[in-house]
């Protein structure tokens, strides 16, 4: 299946020139030249079952909302596409602007279309293999995942994981409140087993609960309250999540 990309734009020249670089690609494009058809296009893609992977977001949009007012609205909608300010603006003040409210990359016009379409592709293939390895960072309670360092800090402190805790944690406080399967957390998580050896599912299964042990006395080393186990919460049948009212 192609990646599919949302470009929003009210320059419909701008618009076409992106169209063709992506199809180049081998991307597949939707266009909306106007805000508020943005949410309404994700929701519809995602009820047909192809979700919208990237958004080449302009800032300086006609109407009532600009790029800036929209991109939280993607980020509550659809959490997992990727977003990419495409604007005039060049200022550094509208650069921080746009990387605090999460943007995946933040790229200035006039820019060359093929680099754009190139760029566009290889970030969502890494998404698409790694996909919850977070493109920014991220804070859940008092979790926070800085990306820059690729570290976890807990309560402002640097956690000392292991890769595999690395991958587990951060896929825990990506979709903080949701329980993930064992096996689910195996197949992202693990990337190989040790030595080479095959084991059991009832086995990688037991070894999924001896990380998340691992993770909380971690937690505990570094603060008691709240208990580890009320952060990282067990769910018999399911799994884990992290506590995300904490």
């Amino acid at each position: 299946m192609k990646y599919r990309v949302l470009i929003v734009d009210d320059d419909p020249e701008i618009a076409r020139g992106l169209e063709a670089h992506l199809a180049e690609e081998g991307l597949e494009t939707l266009c909306v030249e106007e805000g508020d058809s943005v949410i309404p296009t994700l929701r519809e893609a995602k009820k047909k079952g192809r979700p919208i992977d990237l958004i080449l977001l302009d800032i300086g949009l006609q109407g009532s909302e600009s790029g800036f007012d929209l991109c939280p609205k993607i980020r509550e909608h659809a959490p997992s596409t990727l977003v990419f300010f495409l604007t005039g603006h060049t200022s550094s003040e509208d650069q921080v602007s746009g990387l605090r409210l999460k943007a995946d990359d933040y790229i200035t016009k006039p820019c060359e279309g093929k680099v754009v379409a190139v760029k566009v592709k290889e970030a969502i293939s890494r998404r698409r293999i790694h996909p919850d390895v977070p493109c920014g960072d991220l804070r859940s309670g008092p979790f926070f995942y800085d990306k820059a360092r690729e570290q976890v800090r807990y309560f402002e402190k640097v956690l000392v994981l292991t890769p595999l805790e690395h991958r587990i944690l951060t896929v825990l406080i990506s979709r903080a409140g949701r329980p993930q399967k064992r096996d689910d957390l195996i197949d992202e998580c693990w990337v190989e087993m040790p030595d080479g050896k095959d084991t059991s599912n009832h086995d990688q299964r037991r070894n999924v609960d001896v990380q998340i042990k691992k993770i909380r006395a971690k937690l505990k080393e570094i603060r008691e309250d709240p208990n580890p186990k009320d952060v990282i919460q067990t769910h018999t049948e399911l799994g884990y999540s992290l506590n995300d009212e904490l």
